[in-house]
């Protein structure tokens, strides 16, 4: 059951009482003998015989005072239950706004997951592929390469290979590949 359901469920109960109070009232003023009492509110004078416009006015008039205290009672609690509704409106689209922000940033991180995952297989393969080739070649190829990523490639190769490309750099290369590998 939805929060708009509930609600309208909870304003029709709310309204159905009121209704129920205002009738009940109206009956214990207006003819109290119906419920076997009578009513202290009116005094009536017992020796002459009273008005029956009179009295029916008096109760037309009670009636109507006694449904615009129910009716304003029923607006002010109407109008409470839109406002709520419209708060808890507001605070499911921040509530799905935030589900999606959450939901695209899960899907950018296992993106950038894949691509590290496919630039790793890729690196280790080049790796193999550098172990097997002359150590002169290597050096050639990498001291024209990034010197992180020639540093990353280095650390994936066997070390005894690895150390003869090293010796085959150029010294600047070599110290910069180096100190690419400590960050």
């Amino acid at each position: 059951m939805s929060g708009k359901q509930l609600l309208i469920i909870v304003i029709l109960s709310s309204l159905t009482f009121l209704l129920i109070a205002g009738a009940g009232g109206y009956v214990y003023y207006t003819q109290p003998e119906l419920l076997g009492t009578t009513n202290p509110y009116i005094k009536r004078d017992t020796t002459q015989k009273p008005d029956p416009l009179k009295l029916e006015a008096e109760r037309l008039q009670r009636t109507t005072d006694s449904l615009a205290k129910a009716m304003a009672a029923a607006s002010d609690s109407l109008s409470r239950s839109v406002q709520r509704a419209d708060e808890l409106a507001m605070e499911l689209k921040r509530f799905h706004e935030s589900e999606e922000a959450a939901k695209k940033q899960r899907l950018s991180n296992e993106a950038k997951a894949e691509r590290d995952s496919i630039r790793l297989k890729k690196m280790r393969s080049f790796a193999e592929m550098y172990d097997k080739a002359d150590p002169a070649e290597v050096a050639n190829i990498l001291k024209e390469s990034d010197s992180n990523y020639a540093a990353q490639v280095l650390q994936m190769m066997k070390r005894k290979n690895a150390a003869k490309v090293i010796e085959k750099l150029p010294p600047a290369k070599a110290v910069a590949i180096a100190k690419a590998g400590t960050d």
